[in-house]
């Protein structure tokens, strides 16, 4: 029995490699690899890529020339087919809202699109007020992300499920993307645009070759094939285990080596690499204390995957947590200094400034070339010496520009 199951397993995985690599031909045969959108702007940019192409598809009045066609199926997807389109308008960065949508008869819909950013304080709370006070009776909230997660709490105040709706890029825009494809056949520039746009969407969120998927449910067409299949799955999660918590291993190890100590706060654990994976916890990471500026609060460099991709950046510590740019004078400042080096850097309600790593590590699903490499030790020792030059690299240009800028002198300006 227990050499049925090996033997059909083994099988199902030898089988699924070779459709892997018949796809990953064809994707080169279809040029899927010049895509017009990734040369223009980095492929996860959530305002001047995603949101902004977004609101052009779904405005009536967009240079697609379907009038509400796309708006239409994209309100279908989200489940508000009563939503009146004859009168609908489309705004962008309307009262700081991603997009919204909204027509004669009060209604309103406020779509917030969330890649990489970090939820506000009472953000999609005090969006919904504001636009109740403006008269609008039947407002929605449409909160969109890779996957569907939930926004925080904090972000979401007492707003239920009748008026707060989830949304993912892997789903809901993919399938929507699909219907507007369809409908816009008969019109190749648009059709291509889409297509494009929806590839995009796959290789983002980790679907790239939807075929390919196909294909390999088309090999579990009995009882024995689907249990293999689910025995695989499962020692597949297992395996992310390991090769995540062998990451931080390592990588404390080299971070220890080239001085850095760290401290309990958000720190990785074998618990909270489980959790990241059954349970969709992802807060964990390295926070490595720094040298005070001009005897402040503690700063620190802060290392984790928080977006399913490792990113670093730099936070303030009191009492041995993070605090707020609200509740830290220097805040704004140090984030100015910080952006005056490299405009890349991304400002957070906790971080003065974060930014992803130079290799596309992906530890949700695991799909990048640079992520399968981590299984290997060699290279995954290689790849952290990277990482280890490439943060401290960061500190050092930090605090250069730090001793530099007149301001930290006076501590008035804290």
């Amino acid at each position: 029995m227990v050499y049925s199951w090996l033997s059909r397993a083994e099988n199902l995985l030898q089988q699924t490699a070779q459709l892997n690599r018949k796809h990953a031909a064809t994707a080169r045969e279809e040029r899927r690899a010049f895509n017009v959108f990734a040369m223009l702007r980095p492929e996860d940019d959530e305002v001047n890529l995603h949101s902004r192409f977004l609101f052009e598809v779904l405005n009536p009045r967009g240079t697609h020339g379907m009038g509400t066609t796309f708006l239409e199926r994209f309100l279908a997807q989200a489940g508000l087919e009563d939503f009146d389109v004859t009168t609908a308008t489309v705004q962008r960065e309307y009262q700081n809202i991603d997009i919204f949508i909204a027509n004669r008869v009060r209604q309103a819909v406020i779509l917030e699109n969330k890649i990489n950013a970090e939820d506000q304080p009472q953000q999609l709370q005090r969006y919904y007020k504001a636009v109740r006070k403006e008269g609008y009776k039947n407002v929605k909230v449409l909160y969109l992300t890779l996957y569907g997660n939930a926004p925080s709490a904090d972000s979401a105040g007492n707003l239920d499920e009748e008026i707060l709706t989830l949304l993912s890029y892997a789903d809901d825009v993919r399938d929507w993307l699909a219907a507007c494809i369809e409908v816009a056949a008969p019109y190749p520039t648009v059709r291509e645009t889409l297509q494009q746009y929806q590839w995009l969407v796959e290789k983002l969120t980790g679907q790239a070759g939807g075929r390919l998927l196909m294909d390999v449910k088309a090999l579990l067409r009995d009882e024995e094939s689907l249990a293999a299949a689910i025995s695989v799955s499962q020692a597949l999660i297992e395996v992310k285990i390991e090769v995540l918590f062998a990451f931080w291993l390592s990588l404390e190890e080299k971070l220890k080596a080239a001085g850095f100590d760290s401290i309990e706060f958000l720190k990785y654990s074998r618990k909270k690499v489980e959790a990241y994976y059954k349970k969709g916890r992802q807060d964990h990471g390295l926070v490595l204390p720094l040298p005070e500026l001009l005897g402040q609060e503690t700063l620190a460099c802060y290392i984790g995957v928080n977006f399913n991709r490792v990113y670093y950046g730099f936070i303030v510590l009191d009492g041995g947590h993070s605090v707020t740019k609200e509740a830290y004078p220097g805040f704004v400042l140090l984030s100015e200094i910080l952006k005056s080096v490299d405009q890349s850097w991304t400002v957070g309600t906790y971080l003065i400034g974060w930014k992803y790593s130079k290799r596309q590590i992906e530890f949700a699903n695991f799909d990048t070339p640079d992520t399968l490499a981590l299984i290997d030790p060699v290279k995954r020792d290689a790849y952290l010496d990277e990482l280890v030059e490439e943060v401290t690299t960061a500190i050092e240009q930090f605090y250069a520009a730090c001793e530099k800028d007149p301001r930290l002198q006076d501590e008035s300006a804290w």
